[in-house]
């Protein structure tokens, strides 16, 4: 029987792994077999198998298995509209549709975004037995998708984000009876929520080198823990809109069929190809003697796994080992198990289960319990000798507040870890993890403060948010409450928090309401191992950092809405929104003082005062953020009193165009009085008035209203009235 093996012992001795990769120490490498072994063949594998049918249909031969990545030239591949070539100088991904700002980078703007390495592995949906081929995993470089989409700036009203490449094809579209043939190109659509989520990744390297032509060249996407038809390739175009995107391959392939009984009747539901379920089988099996060498590879969504076991015929299972190289979130996972027995036929059946999967003894012969999910069984067989069976399952873990746990040594990532694996992580005492959690319950953040000792009153500040920014210090740790702020896209202000919990071996950052995610932050600060290593205090300074350059944005465009206003105020366009709008900018600007104040003392503190929690080394770089702040506090002041101006200019102008009014009101009454006077005397009809009865009277009387009234029109226009 051999020793039981838990996932935190893995996780360890993976993380010890990891380090040795920082050195530059190879840290793995799955020897050729050795001398004396032989290849046990599958007996349902045909002898003239065509793993490479075509340059742009190729299957991976699993029993050549070698290494945690597949090397680019074995990494599956298939295609739909064919392989295109792409000019390389000439590419340009479009990000277009419900944008702030439409966007076009070329190949190396994306690289200047920052080289991010992520480990993945995937599978075709269509990957089947017995070859078992639609599957590979590798080491892309690119860019987070959130940092493209920040930088064109998403909408509210942005629901569909779909994703075009460069290949395109004739398809037959069926419209109101009528059919209709188009060229359509190869699109997929994430939702609004998985697209602004850490994980998807824009790839253009591959294990270090660029990617191929029928690896995608110049540029695909990767979804990790997704099936492969969603990483889509030769990526030319992002387009936001609001509506459902109905694409051949979203809306009518890739699609899975459930059926389901209830009360008797069966019902069928239709769903997207998504998440790729918990799926294990043997990729080889060698043989030196009795003693038999089983690999197997594990497939799943990043779920972390419980363990993985094997048996033998029908004897009790025993724990595989996981190999340490292929730790990563979504990297595959590889397993061994060796056993000794005579020759003959022998069923090996492998078994992965989830972390959170619960164990039903009497059914693993079959599947396990898997919370109650459908599961279904693959078969291999082994010519003459083993059978190879492994079971595909799925569990997909809830929607929590964790964005991101990872921890790092010497400046490096070593490893994604769930919150319950921390402990072991911190054992080493290089290491320190940062983790990102957004709008977590206060079951997460209770989690989080047992799993640190945090202090109650720095947990109900975070979990119940609405904090003025200030600094707290605690036992060996510091509290840092901060106010994020950017403009909406009806040029709105937006308030967030950002709360921060630094210890001498962790930094916890708590987000409510930031748009802004940390995701190309964090990649940044992985660009520059060398100052990562500083630890915990230069995260803070990252993250701080970060949120300050936020503010300058934020007040060039309240800086540009009140130039706006000046333009209105002296242009003579005077309306009662001007003023309205005068008292909504003094309040917003009010609302920004109030977030960026507070950080002067903070900023201020951190610099002067000896924090254990801040290397001496690293209180220097706060001194950058004081300097920003004070420039930020001072163009919010400088603001306010022209804003303040612009208010009284505006009140005067309107008082002076009222007086102007009144003045033009005045005139015209006086030359109007004149005539109302002339007329009033000689309609009194007195028997005396000798001017009645003379003959040139009308016209002497008419002409001296005239002249009257014109001299006074000429008066007035004179004195400016008129």
């Amino acid at each position: 029987m051999r020793k039981q093996t838990t996932r935190r012992e893995v996780l360890r001795g993976s993380l010890a792994v990891a380090g040795l990769g920082v050195l530059g120490t190879p840290y793995w490498a799955l020897p050729a077999l050795a001398q004396g072994e032989t290849l046990v063949p599958f007996t349902d594998l045909p002898a003239n198998a065509n793993f490479v049918p075509a340059p742009d249909r190729r299957l991976l031969d699993i029993r050549t298995i070698d290494g945690p990545f597949t090397p680019k030239d074995q990494f599956f591949t298939t295609q739909h509209y064919g392989h295109p070539e792409i000019d390389p100088a000439a590419f340009r991904l479009s990000v277009s549709g419900l944008v702030v700002r439409p966007t076009s980078l070329s190949l190396d703007d994306l690289r200047r975004m920052g080289g991010v390495e992520l480990i993945a592995g995937f599978e075709c949906s269509g990957n089947r037995r017995p070859l078992q081929g639609l599957c590979g995993n590798g080491r892309w470089t690119g860019v987070p998708l959130r940092a493209v989409l920040d930088r064109a700036g998403v909408k509210p009203e942005a629901r569909e984000f779909v994703f075009f490449g460069a290949d395109h094809g004739q398809e037959e579209v069926e419209f109101r009876t009528q059919k209709y043939t188009v060229d359509q190109q190869f699109g997929r659509s994430l939702s609004r929520e998985k697209a602004l989520s850490p994980e998807p990744f824009l790839a253009y390297a591959l294990n270090g080198e660029p990617l191929t032509r029928h690896q995608g060249f110049p540029l695909r996407l990767v979804v990790p823990g997704w099936y492969g038809v969603a990483n889509v390739k030769w990526l030319s175009q992002i387009h936001l809109q609001d509506d459902q995107y109905l694409g051949k391959y979203q809306a009518r392939w890739y699609r899975t069929l459930k059926g389901e009984t209830i009360n008797g009747e069966t019902k069928w539901t239709e769903a997207a190809v998504t998440h790729m379920q918990l799926k294990s089988f043997i990729a080889r099996v060698a043989r030196a003697g009795d003693r038999h060498n089983v690999l197997g590879v594990v497939l799943h969504d990043g779920t972390p796994l419980k363990s993985v076991e094997v048996r033998v015929d029908e004897g009790p299972w025993q724990p595989a080992t996981l190999d340490r190289s292929t730790n990563g979130k979504y990297s595959w996972k590889l397993f061994s198990y060796s056993w000794s027995g005579c020759h003959g036929r022998r069923t090996h059946a492998g078994f992965a289960r989830h972390r959170r999967q619960r164990e039903d003894p009497a059914d693993r012969g079959g599947a396990g319990d898997q919370e109650d999910l459908p599961r279904r069984q693959l078969a291999a067989s082994a010519q003459g000798d083993d059978r190879l069976t492994s079971p595909v399952v799925d569990d997909r873990p809830a929607t929590s507040g964790v964005v991101n746990c990872a921890a790092y040594a010497q400046g490096r990532r070593l490893a994604d870890l769930p919150l319950c694996d921390v402990s072991d992580a911190l054992q080493a005492s290089d290491r320190f993890v940062w983790i990102g959690l957004y709008e977590p319950n206060a079951e997460i953040l209770r989690q989080v403060q047992q799993e640190f000792g945090l202090h109650d009153l720095a947990v109900e500040d975070a979990l119940s948010a609405h904090q003025r920014p200030k600094l707290e210090q605690y036992d060996g740790s510091l509290f840092v409450v901060l106010r994020t702020a950017q403009l909406g896209s009806e040029r709105q202000l937006e308030f967030g928090e950002t709360h921060l919990f630094v210890g001498p071996r962790y930094l916890i950052s708590v987000r409510h309401g930031s748009a802004k995610s940390h995701v190309a932050l964090r990649a940044r600060c992985e660009a520059t191992p060398d100052l990562l290593s500083k630890g915990p205090g230069f995260v803070l300074y990252a993250l701080m950092d970060f949120i300050v350059d936020q503010y300058l944005p934020v007040v060039e465009g309240l800086e540009q809405q009140l130039d706006e206003l000046e333009e209105q105020i002296f242009g003579e366009h005077f309306t009662r929104d001007t003023t309205a709008r005068i008292y909504h900018l003094k309040r917003d600007l009010l609302a920004l003082k109030r977030a960026v104040s507070p950080l002067v003392d903070v900023c201020n503190r951190l610099m002067r005062f000896d924090f254990a929690v801040i290397p001496e080394d690293t209180r220097l770089y706060f001194r950058d953020i004081y300097d920003h702040v004070l420039r930020v506090n001072e163009m919010i002041d400088t603001l306010r009193e022209l804003l303040t101006t612009a208010l009284e200019a505006n009140l005067s102008l309107i008082s002076v165009s009222q007086n102007e009014d009144t003045k033009r009101l005045a005139a015209w009454a006086a030359i109007i009085a004149v005539p109302t006077m002339i007329a009033g005397i000689y309609g009194m009809n007195f028997d005396g008035m000798p001017e009645l009865r003379w003959t040139y009277g009308y016209p002497v009387v008419m002409g001296l209203m005239v002249a009257a009234c014109a001299g006074l029109f000429i008066g007035f226009k004179r004195s400016g009235w008129l």
